[in-house]
């Protein structure tokens, strides 16, 4: 929530929008003010909405709730991988993804319920999964989290045992 004039100065509410925004283009801006004579000029900075005041508060109140519904899709959009199928999308959560194995140029996602085929290589979905995931062997990534047991094999190579899933 920016005013467009700060305070007498050379730094205004645009300026430090401007700022913001190339510092994080999806950041939700607000501007308060007075005056409409910026409203053209703040599209800059792409604003979520500009306000004249008077403030309306149960409009304010309502903003600021839509505001948060909207940041908390985000960051449940930003928990999950995205998988295309045959005219459908698919949004899984990262935290229900067991592991993924590549098999020929299928990846397969183990979860406790579905096993999805992804079309990508396993680099490229690595990219997206972030730190609680481990590359075990060039065609598996793990979920840690999900990791229930790790013991040697007899072929000097390693079993991974998963909760609640059995392969």
């Amino acid at each position: 929530l920016l005013d467009i004039e700060l305070c007498p100065g050379d730094i205004s509410g645009l300026t430090v929008a401007k700022s913001i925004f190339s510092n994080n283009p999806d950041c939700f801006i607000v501007f308060i003010t007075g005056h409409t004579k910026y409203a053209l000029q703040s599209f800059i900075v792409h604003p979520y909405d500009y306000i004249v005041k008077p403030i309306n508060k149960s409009r304010l109140k309502r903003l600021i709730k839509e505001i948060a519904d909207r940041a908390q899709h985000k960051t449940n959009l930003s928990n999950s991988i995205i998988i295309k199928g045959k005219g459908e999308h698919y949004h899984i959560s990262k935290d229900d993804i067991i592991f993924i194995e590549k098999y020929g140029n299928v990846a397969y996602i183990h979860t406790t319920d579905v096993k999805h085929k992804l079309y990508l290589s396993l680099d490229e979905i690595e990219k997206n999964l972030g730190d609680s995931f481990f590359r075990s062997h060039k065609s598996y990534l793990i979920n840690l989290n999900k990791v229930k047991k790790v013991y040697k094999d007899k072929n000097r190579s390693y079993v991974v045992s998963f909760e609640n899933y059995e392969q």
